[in-house]
């Protein structure tokens, strides 16, 4: 739990912050905080990585980002997923541009005569 005053990672149960020693009332204690006072959204509980999501992300890269911006809160383990499979996707991509245009260089492909 987290100080409702300064934002400081406080052990669940104490009765004063060892930050800045604000009161706490047992009998309602503060909910659980992120720093700076936001509270933490709720993780879905149905929320799993997959190996289908991360080809979702290496197969189609826009709807990959969209997945992410939508699912990065509620769903986290399936955002990364889809954002892991869309790095790999680009990563990919660019080794093999690099390839095709060195083989090009070299004059490995033929030639288009």
């Amino acid at each position: 739990m987290y100080c409702s005053k300064c934002g400081k990672d406080v052990r669940q149960g104490a009765n004063f912050c060892s930050g800045c020693g604000a009161r706490f009332d047992n009998a309602a204690q503060p909910q659980e905080q992120a720093q700076y006072g936001y509270v933490r959204k709720p993780v879905h509980p149905d929320d799993r990585s997959s190996f289908w999501w991360g080809v979702l992300g290496f197969l189609l890269g826009l709807v990959a980002i969209i997945l992410w911006a939508v699912w990065k809160d509620e769903y986290p383990k399936r955002s990364k997923s889809v954002l892991t499979g869309l790095i790999t996707g680009v990563i990919i991509s660019v080794v093999l541009v690099i390839l095709i245009i060195a083989l090009g260089v070299l004059g490995l492909l033929g030639e288009y005569s």
